[in-house]
């Protein structure tokens, strides 16, 4: 049973795979600008992440905030958790298209079960961009 099996690809996905493992062509401002904004985004990131964290790993228990059901302390410590966690998905989504669109591939849509991970999305921008610097 010699049988061969035989895909053919468009042309189109074919390029849009290779440049999501090996990246696109851009200048070297183009790879600074983009390097700044993920850098900033990443740093907000950790911001909100280590704000959550202490909320959710300290200070709930220190400050018992469930035992104040319904009062202005619950509230405020509810709201603050909804604010740092939007603000850590809108960090990680617009660090996603970034990373996305710089490759080429702006069609890709966000996930925030399925997608790339923050520091996944800075190695890989490293690795393609930075250490084989075009």
């Amino acid at each position: 049973m010699n049988k061969k099996l035989t895909m053919k690809l468009p042309k189109g996905l074919a390029e849009s795979l290779c440049r999501r493992h090996n990246g696109a062509n851009h200048t070297s401002e183009e790879i600074i600008k983009a390097k700044n904004r993920l850098d900033k985004l990443y740093k907000k990131y950790l911001k909100n992440k280590k704000k959550l964290d202490y909320l959710l790993d300290v200070e709930w228990e220190e400050k018992k905030i469930e035992s104040y059901f319904r009062e202005p302390i619950w509230y405020n410590a509810h709201r603050r958790r909804e604010r740092y966690a939007k603000n850590k998905l809108d960090c990680h989504r617009d660090m996603f298209y970034i990373l996305t669109n710089f490759d080429g591939n702006g069609r890709e849509s966000f996930d925030k079960y399925n997608s790339i991970s923050v520091e996944d999305i800075m190695w890989d921008f490293e690795q393609k961009y930075l250490t084989n610097e075009k």
